[in-house]
């Protein structure tokens, strides 16, 4: 059964008006998948509660308190890029923030983490780099993820890097030996070379992210001059048999001209075209949202089914990037107190 989750913007934008100044924390405008859901912050953010709780109001509101993090100084006081940030959460309600920091053809890399439990703050970590013999291509961030006891770094042009870490650990211990492991992308489908410039036609049409926590790649795959053929494949990342290694396994890979011949998609109105690929629904990995002109809905691809459908739903967001994808959002299945009271 899928947990009631929200899509959440990651554009920060200043908003007018005085009732923004005097919002005392946190409000989350509730909009259950595939409607957007607004994180708004007050100016009155001096005082941070220890603990991030939440809870419903009846005006589909949620109210939060957050905890502030301390900043970054000593050795590590520069956030090389916030796409190389991963959080690693634990059942105990402790969390890990980790940032790989690795320059291209070297031989090491840093991650630098913090631990809410630590008392050490900002520290690092030194481990041998999968990818020192690539002198020619640098490693693009696209994202992280925490998901099967590893964290995870990825770049849509080329594959991705885990680190194995147990999120109930206090420390990334130094004297651990796990090193940095590059998977890359199932089915050679890494580009041969791509620069910074390739990324947005990248994220469009490419995903990697956990659901049900295992690591997820999706890709729609459009043949060379034949759109109507496209299609929306998944792969899971798993442990090989052996134990000893990772392997891609084959989800699924579904026709789009399946999904509009379906009854459900035809009832939305939405034209017969090849759309954006947007977020994978953390609890159900057969559960992707898609974006096409200014309308965002849900399918359950392995059914070819529409399951949601919001239109217009970015009608009133113009300050979003188009076309949406999952660069400038993310899914986020909502705390038990607020679901319980939607």
């Amino acid at each position: 059964m899928e947990v009631p989750s929200v899509i959440l913007s990651r554009v920060v934008r200043v908003g007018p008006g005085p009732g923004i100044a005097a919002t005392p924390d946190f409000t989350l405008s509730v909009a259950l998948a595939p409607g957007l859901a607004v994180l708004t912050a007050g100016r009155a953010t001096s005082s941070f509660a220890r603990h991030f709780h939440a809870g419903a109001d009846d005006g589909g509101q949620a109210r939060a308190a957050a905890e502030r993090i301390e900043p970054r100084t000593g050795r590590f006081p520069i956030l090389w890029n916030i796409g190389s940030v991963a959080l690693a959460t634990n059942d105990g309600g402790e969390y890990t923030i980790a940032e790989l920091q690795a320059d291209t053809g070297t031989d090491r890399a840093t991650i630098v983490y913090l631990r809410s439990s630590g008392r050490t703050g900002w520290a690092g970590k030194r481990v041998t780099y999968p990818l020192a013999a690539h002198h020619d291509r640098d490693w693009i961030p696209n994202g992280a993820a925490y998901a099967d006891g590893a964290l995870w770094w990825f770049d849509l042009s080329w594959g991705i890097i885990s680190y194995d870490y147990d999120a109930s650990l206090p420390v990334l211990r130094p004297d651990s030996g796990v090193d940095l492991v590059f998977h890359p992308l199932p089915d050679a489908l890494a580009l041969a070379h791509a620069t910074v410039h390739d990324m947005p036609d990248l994220e469009i049409k490419h995903c990697v992210t956990a659901s049900r926590n295992k690591l997820r790649y999706v890709e729609i795959i459009t043949d060379e001059g034949q759109a109507a053929a496209s299609r929306v494949c998944m792969w899971s990342r798993s442990h090989s048999p052996d134990g000893d290694g990772w392997q891609w396994d084959a989800r699924y890979a579904e026709s789009f001209e399946d999904i509009w011949d379906d009854d459900s998609y035809m009832a939305t109105g939405l034209p017969r075209n090849v759309p954006v690929l947007v977020v994978v629904s953390p609890s159900d990995p057969n559960l992707v949202y898609f974006a096409l002109e200014q309308n965002i809905f849900g399918v359950n691809v392995p059914e070819h089914r529409v399951v949601s459908h919001q239109a217009d739903a970015l009608v009133d967001m113009p300050w979003l990037p188009r076309p949406l994808c999952g660069r400038f959002v993310v899914a986020w299945d909502l705390p038990p107190a607020v679901a319980q009271a939607l």
